[in-house]
């Protein structure tokens, strides 16, 4: 890879509005990515005037990968015991989700709408699975131990998040369920009646990149997050800050939950999957609140003497943490 390309990169962000440092860091990201067998860097990130939902899909999934170089400049002597078990959470998820990365780019390049949704609904029980684990890692070993524990179980561990007000996005997991069994009905929202095999649909080209940069982004948000609160005094955590910063940025534009094309191919559910919640009352969508998150990790592992818990479901030395 070229120092000339390097530096056109570097350029680029810059110009579409990122510091020189959080550049740097997507950019560590982008060549660990490729070095790996990845996507190469030199096919996103060439025009800052016209960034393409793709370009949008690389800034959170390289995000996600940089974390590798963050996480060598930390010694383990400064992050509190549960940082320490979530971060092996991250790390083990961070090999499968490269592939996903990997996997996504190259199905949409290829018009193959059914797998990647396919593989979109793996990273989603994967990304719920990483927040149930913030919030109680010493659950990662027990799920490491017990994975067909039915506190694991996908609608289990929705229902969970759920209680505490974590909108899971169901309704693409729902959708995802449909394509995954082959269901007509799901299958013809993605253009299986469409003339040709491999026919060209921007609407879902556009919507499974948008769903996956916003699975990407809330494990990626949930362990700046942990990062930020379970490192002790004196760690370096001058990357973790700046990619905070950074996602404070996206919030404003590549994740900005009042933009039209979220709304459409991310937030807004098919009638068939509204969720009833009451008497003449329903939920029709929605996607991770980046900013009740961050609360609940707070109110999970912060200084408060008063910290939550899960329900006792979820209690390993609680009797139904045998269920």
């Amino acid at each position: 890879m070229s120092d000339s390309l390097i530096e056109d990169k570097l350029k680029v962000l810059v110009d579409y509005g990122v510091s020189e440092s959080q550049a740097a860091m997507l950019i560590v990201g982008g060549i660990l990515f490729q070095q790996t067998g990845g996507i190469e860097l030199a096919t996103y990130w060439n025009d800052p005037g016209n960034f393409s939902i793709r370009d949008e899909f690389f800034l959170v999934a390289n995000s996600h990968l940089a974390f590798i170089e963050l996480i060598k400049q930390l010694d383990t002597i400064y992050l509190e015991d549960w940082l320490g078990e979530f971060q092996v959470a991250y790390l083990f998820q961070m090999k499968l989700n490269a592939q996903t990365i990997k996997s996504i780019d190259i199905l949409l390049s290829n018009n193959c709408y059914a797998d990647a949704f396919c593989i979109c609904r793996a990273l989603q029980s994967r990304t719920n699975l990483l927040l149930l684990c913030v919030l109680a890692p010493e659950l990662f070993d027990d799920w490491w131990s017990n994975p067909d524990a039915k506190r694991y179980r996908e609608g289990q561990v929705q229902k969970e998040l759920a209680s505490l007000g974590i909108n899971t996005m169901d309704h693409i997991y729902k959708l995802g369920c449909e394509i995954v069994h082959g269901h007509v009905i799901g299958h013809a929202g993605i253009g299986y009646f469409q003339e040709g095999w491999f026919k060209e649909i921007s609407g879902v080209h556009h919507q499974i990149y948008a769903i996956a940069k916003f699975l990407l982004a809330a494990s990626t948000y949930a362990f700046i997050q942990a990062m930020l609160i379970g490192s002790k005094a004196g760690a370096n955590i001058v990357g973790v800050k700046d990619m905070d910063q950074l996602y404070g940025h996206f919030f404003k534009t590549i994740l900005a939950p009042n933009r039209i094309d979220h709304y459409f191919t991310v937030f807004l559910a098919e009638d068939r999957h509204w969720k009833k919640i009451g008497q003449n009352k329903f939920i029709g969508g929605g996607t991770y609140s980046f900013t009740h998150l961050k609360d609940l990790i707070h109110k999970f592992h912060g200084m408060s003497g008063n910290r939550h818990r899960l329900s006792e479901r979820y209690h390993l030395d609680s009797s139904d943490a045998s269920q």
